[in-house]
């Protein structure tokens, strides 16, 4: 639920990190974001609805103009090779939750992200 509440928070224009102090996740909402992950990270995006152009870059496993249906573990387990930008035009359905993208932080280094 918190995942959902975080997504609706994003929708709404407040910019939202959640925590559990290992992992963090941020709301991903169509467009373009970009998250500045130590290199060697490890991340997953989970769609909370199916996803179409869905594009990761700069990971070791890059995606281009993906169609993501909802429940896909396809877009677990990826590996940040520095900054990942993240996008896609809009989820099939009118209300779109985006997705959230959660990695275990390098307690050490700090990051940033741009929209």
């Amino acid at each position: 639920m918190h995942l959902l509440h975080a997504a609706k928070l994003a929708e709404d224009g407040i910019d939202v990190l959640l925590t559990s102090g290992e992992e963090e996740a941020y709301p991903l909402l169509p467009g373009s974001r970009t998250i500045d992950l130590p290199k060697g990270s490890l991340f997953s995006i989970l769609g909370l609805d199916t996803l179409t152009g869905l594009t990761i870059a700069n990971a070791r496993y890059p995606l281009t103009d993906f169609h993501l249906p909802f429940g896909s573990s396809r877009t677990i387990s990826n590996v940040a090779e520095g900054a990942v930008r993240f996008s896609f035009p809009q989820a099939a359905q009118s209300f779109s939750p985006g997705l959230m993208t959660f990695r275990e932080p390098d307690l050490g280094a700090t990051h940033s992200e741009t929209r």
